[in-house]
């Protein structure tokens, strides 16, 4: 079985097999928290990660919740104020599901933007 911090880590792998270099995991600030941020190209990736046994995969992108997507939103601002490097990239919100019993990842890739659930 994979715990949520090795389902962490196994995402974190996953972006960098695909040429991302990870720039923060378990980034806090007072208005929310984002489990990775990644860089490539450009490119800023936001990421929710969710580690879950014995759930459906159909229909578990509806997890991050309004909420969630709100202070995902508010964390990566904070990030890009105290990051002004990254000010001008693209920034993209996705989620990495990983089912703990079988260790089966799934990437989906803007999961949804600022104005909300695609």
């Amino acid at each position: 079985m994979i715990s949520w911090r090795n389902g962490e880590s196994m995402a974190s792998d996953y972006f960098c097999e695909h040429g991302y270099k990870i720039l923060a995991r378990n980034y806090r600030c007072k208005r929310g928290e984002i489990d990775i941020i990644a860089a490539q190209k450009g490119l800023l990736v936001c990421a929710e990660v969710k580690t879950w046994s014995r759930v459906e995969m159909d229909g578990i992108e509806y997890s991050v919740d309004y909420k969630k997507q709100r202070a995902l939103l508010a964390a990566c601002k904070v990030f890009l104020l105290k990051n002004p490097k990254y000010a001008e990239s693209m920034v993209r919100f996705d989620v990495v599901f990983i089912d703990a019993d079988s260790g089966v990842l799934r990437h989906i890739e803007d999961a949804f933007t600022e104005s909300g659930v695609i």
